[in-house]
This record gives structure tokens, C-alpha cells and sequence, in this order.
């Protein structure tokens, strides 16, 4: 009896056997083209890496590889002298199946423009609570500035050297903590500001980059689907002509026969002369 539990065990053992095992197998099938006998290892590999992408981002760059792939090995299925319609045909199911892949990942940047956007309000809300805390934290220190200067026109109206330069030492105090705490707000504000860019160029990169790879694949498909038109064409005309001859070697062969026939029936006349 089988143990419970063999089965999830299996993708794992194949997963470590290909990748560490069978490391140069994987590498090598790894630039297989249909038709090539370790093609069959290589989709093998890729569905493998598929489950064992979790993360949405995982998902896309492995879509954007596998599609880059796919136009490779059509590339180098069109540029041999001989092209094998079948495997073209599988080439062409590939790019078709990762278009796919790609078009769900197109659809995903509406909810990717929506998190970009409740981004962005989290940004603003977080600027302002950033203000508002600097704020806060100012408010006492300037409060005591403003009484301190106070103390300061007091002990200057009184003429106590000693207490206006121990007041202007305080002032200079608060004035520097003053200043610290505007330098980390703006550098807080720079900061905010840099993740948001950086977020926003990701997003545009990404969505560049599938674009870029749809339009390269739609150009493989329609070059693909000419070749396959002339190939069509090609075989239509192998069997126009081989059709041709089959009607040429029966007119032959007619005429040859008829030929026989006149020829033995003036034998016969021949003979019967004699």
C-alpha cells in the first residue's frame, strides 16, 4: 500500500533532481527548441519553477522570462533553411500560451494603478502627519525661544551681564535643536519622496517591459503565420504537380497501351494476310 503523503513528495524530489542533480540536464535543455529532444525537459523545468512562485512579483518576472523564451526559440526555429511546420506549430502555441500569461499581467496593471494611486494617498497622508509631528516637536522648543528672549530684554533693561550671557547660551541651545529638527524634516520629506518615485518608476518599467514583449511576440506570430501560409502554399503546389504527373504517367500509360493495342491488332492483321 502506498503511504499517504508519497504524492506532494514526488514534484519535490523531481524539483531537487532537476535542479541539483541534474543541474547540467536543466541548463542545457534550457536553450531546447521544439523538435529537440531535451525540449520535453525544459517545459518540464519552467512548470516546476511555476509552482514554486509564490509571490506576485515572482509570477511576473517568470511570465516576462518564459515569453522572452518563447521568442527565442521561434527566432531560431525561423532562421533554419529547413522549417519544420510541427515544431513551428508548438513554438507558435508557446508564444501564444505566454501572450496569454502576458495579457493577464496587462490586466493586473488597472489593480496595480489602483494600489499606485491608494499609494499615493498614504504618501500625502504620511507628509502631513510627518509635518504635523515636526510641528509638535517645535512648538514647545520655540515657546521657550520666545521666553527666553523675553528673560533676555529683562536682563539686558536690568544691565546683568552674567544672566544675558547665560540666557543667549540657552537661546543658542534651542535655536541648534531648532535647526537639527527642521534638517531630519526635510530629510524625512526627501526620503518619502524618493520611495514614491521609485515605486512609480518600477510600475512603469514593468508595464513598459510587457508591452515591449507583446509587441515582440505579435511580430513573431504574424512572421510565423506568413511562413506557415507559404509553406501551405508551398504544399499546395507539390501536390498541383505531383497531381500533374500522376495525370501525365496515365495519359502515358493510356497512349502507351493504345499504341500496343494498334500494334497487336495489326500483327493480327499480319497474320491473317499470310
Amino acid at each position: 500500500m502506498r503511504e499517504k503523503g508519497f504524492a506532494p513528495i514526488v514534484p519535490l524530489v523531481i524539483f531537487a533532481v532537476l535542479l541539483v542533480g541534474g543541474g547540467t540536464t536543466a541548463a542545457a535543455s534550457n536553450s531546447a527548441k521544439p523538435g529537440d529532444i531535451l525540449y520535453p525537459v525544459d517545459l518540464t523545468v519552467e512548470n516546476l519553477q511555476e509552482t514554486f512562485t509564490f509571490s506576485s512579483q515572482g509570477k511576473a518576472n517568470l511570465a516576462l522570462n518564459l515569453a522572452t523564451e518563447r521568442v527565442d526559440e521561434t527566432n531560431d526555429l525561423l532562421k533554419e533553411e529547413d522549417i519544420d511546420v510541427a515544431n513551428l506549430q508548438v513554438a507558435l502555441a508557446g508564444l501564444s500560451e505566454q501572450r496569454a500569461a502576458l495579457a493577464d499581467l496587462i490586466a493586473q496593471k488597472a489593480e496595480l494603478k489602483a494600489q499606485a494611486k491608494a499609494l499615493e494617498d498614504s504618501f500625502e497622508l504620511r507628509e502631513e502627519e510627518l509635518e504635523q509631528a515636526f510641528k509638535q516637536a517645535k512648538a514647545p522648543l520655540k515657546a521657550l525661544k520666545k521666553q527666553i528672549k523675553a528673560q533676555i530684554a529683562q536682563a539686558e533693561e536690568a544691565g546683568d551681564a552674567t544672566r544675558v550671557a547665560e540666557l543667549r547660551s540657552q537661546l543658542a541651545e534651542i535655536e541648534a535643536k531648532v535647526k537639527v529638527l527642521e534638517v531630519q524634516e526635510e530629510e524625512a520629506e526627501k526620503a518619502l519622496e524618493a520611495e514614491e518615485e521609485k515605486l512609480e518608476a518600477q510600475l512603469e518599467a514593468k508595464e513598459a517591459e510587457i508591452e515591449a514583449k507583446e509587441e515582440e511576440i505579435e511580430r513573431l506570430e504574424e512572421q510565423a503565420e506568413e511562413l506557415r501560409e507559404k509553406e501551405e502554399e508551398l504544399r499546395e503546389q507539390a501536390e498541383e504537380a505531383k497531381e500533374e504527373e500522376r495525370e501525365k504517367l496515365e495519359e502515358e500509360a493510356e497512349e502507351a497501351k493504345e499504341e500496343a493495342e494498334k500494334a497487336e491488332e495489326k500483327a493480327r492483321e499480319t497474320a491473317g494476310e499470310d
